[in-house]
């Protein structure tokens, strides 16, 4: 198993966005979590659950647009939460 940690600071006035995503045990739960228009950045502050496996397709992934404006997503599966935060 691995985990990635980093730091960011953001100028004052920054605009954010966070919430949770939550997938029961067995289920993945899909969901765009930033549909805003201009560059964003968002990222995991917080995941739960039992990571008892050595599986990309079982825990919390944030994928990022593919264009500038487009909406950033988050999967979640099998009984995880997962808090994430976005800046614009």
């Amino acid at each position: 198993m691995q985990i990635d940690a980093g730091c960011i600071d953001f100028p004052t006035g920054t605009t954010f966005i966070s919430g949770e995503t939550v997938s029961f045990a067995g289920f993945t739960t899909n969901e765009d979590i930033d549909t805003r228009p201009g560059i964003k950045a968002c990222a995991l502050t917080g995941i739960e659950g039992a990571f008892n496996q050595n599986s990309f397709t079982d825990g919390a992934m944030i994928e990022p647009p593919a264009t500038i404006n487009g909406t950033w997503k988050i999967t979640v599966t099998n009984g995880k939460k997962a808090r994430w935060a976005c800046a614009l």
